[in-house]
């Protein structure tokens, strides 16, 4: 007859194979998957934590350059609650306090209707303030340039300073002693030959350059004919 299915010793094998198996899960959910499911959950939570202050922070950043800020979004269902009387009733002593009788500032004009007030838009505002900052670039733009200006004037004026300077010390002193001074007559005589010697100079150098360039010497002698 053929051997049993069920025997103790398998019966005991299948208890042994099933306590282990469970052993096995147990320690890796409790020492493997439950630590790194917590480390993921603290990850998931400074990740938003950090989100959220950088979210603050540009939010704090863009909300003067808005005209209007715009209400918390709600969720479906809920509507707004006006809690001025909270924030009002909720200090009992302010009603008696000894400076609620004393007016520090005059009372506050009785505004006009709302129908007469003009609502501005938020594209409206948005314009007027890019046209008050396109006024203030031009204005900066205006200053730059008559700077610009001044100190090229400036920069002209002492480029002519040095030019005068320069003249001043290369400039040949000259030395005057009186009209009947025979030095006087010398130095008279000595600036006579000088300009002749400079006006034969100039003469040859016409010379050669009509020798060397044909046009441009008949265009110098044209002109020293005409002198």
């Amino acid at each position: 007859s053929p051997p049993p299915l069920i025997t103790a010793s398998r019966l005991l094998k299948t208890l042994y194979l099933f306590g282990g198996l469970s052993a096995l899960l147990y320690g890796t959910s409790t020492y493997l998957v439950a630590p790194m499911s917590a480390a993921l959950s603290d990850s998931r939570h400074e990740l938003a934590a950090a989100a959220q202050a950088h979210l603050d922070t540009l939010i704090g950043k863009l909300t003067p350059l808005v005209s209007e800020v715009p209400q918390p979004v709600l969720a479906q269902g809920e509507r707004y609650e006006d809690r001025d009387d909270v924030d009002s009733d909720g200090d009992p002593t302010e009603m008696f306090h000894r400076d609620i009788g004393v007016q520090t500032s005059p009372p506050p004009s009785r505004p006009s209707s709302p129908s007469q007030e003009e609502k501005i838009s938020v594209a409206e505002a948005q314009a007027k303030k890019a046209a008050n900052i396109g006024a203030i670039l031009s204005d900066v733009d205006l200053t730059i340039a008559s700077e610009l200006r001044e100190s090229s004037n400036l920069q002209d004026g002492i480029e002519d300073l040095k030019k005068y300077l320069d003249s001043l010390m290369y400039s040949p002193p000259t030395f005057s002693y009186g009209a009947g001074s025979a030095f006087g007559a010398k130095r008279d005589e000595d600036d006579e030959i000088g300009r002749v010697k400079r006006e034969i100079r100039a003469v040859k150098g016409v010379l050669l350059t009509a020798r060397s360039f044909p046009g441009v010497g008949a265009g110098v002698r044209i002109r020293l004919v005409r002198e």
